[in-house]
């Protein structure tokens, strides 16, 4: 799924969670950051949601790459 971005939770198995700004509406950007941000003392919390961050970075790097080589 577009929407989505891998991420692990300290265990074997990766768990799937969706990528708020993939979306155009504010109120689930607002919502998806809500649900995570009451967990920020965790430190899996953290690094999944940077992990999320330096995934999204990567993806749009290698988007424009990909447009300018055509």
């Amino acid at each position: 799924d577009a929407s989505s971005a891998q991420w692990f939770d300290g265990k074997s198995t990766p768990r799937s969670m969706p990528v708020p700004w993939n979306h155009s509406n504010g109120k689930q950007t607002e919502l998806a950051f809500i649900q995570i941000a009451d967990n920020w003392q965790e430190t899996s919390t953290l690094l999944a949601a940077l992990e999320r961050i330096e995934s999204w970075i990567f993806s749009r790097i290698v988007e424009t790459v990909w447009w300018q080589a055509l």
